[in-house]
């Protein structure tokens, strides 16, 4: 997924985000760090992530979570979700 804005990930998978999901994507990698740390104050545990999307909070929720569990409701973003998990431990996330 690198570096690209979120705009740019999802065209360059064909995808566009779908307004009647009221879809929003995290583009600001400080903001999610910030996030993570407000989630898990503590690194450990396991942490549930409603509407995870391309991952932008995944990311740096496992970094301090033990695991997490990434809920997303478009099925078109979850083979991301998928390569995300291929690619970090696959048994934290799920």
């Amino acid at each position: 997924m690198g570096e690209l804005a979120p705009k740019q990930q999802l065209l360059s998978r064909g995808l566009n985000a779908k307004r009647h999901f009221g879809q929003n994507f995290l583009a600001d990698r400080q903001i999610a760090d910030r996030i993570a740390e407000l989630a898990v104050p503590t690194p450990g545990g396991t942490v549930a992530e409603i509407g995870a999307g391309l991952g932008a909070l995944t990311r740096p929720l496992l970094k301090r979570a033990d695991r997490v569990h990434a809920i997303e409701r478009d099925r078109d973003l979850i083979p991301e979700l998928a390569e995300l998990a291929r690619w970090r431990e696959p048994d934290r996330l799920a």
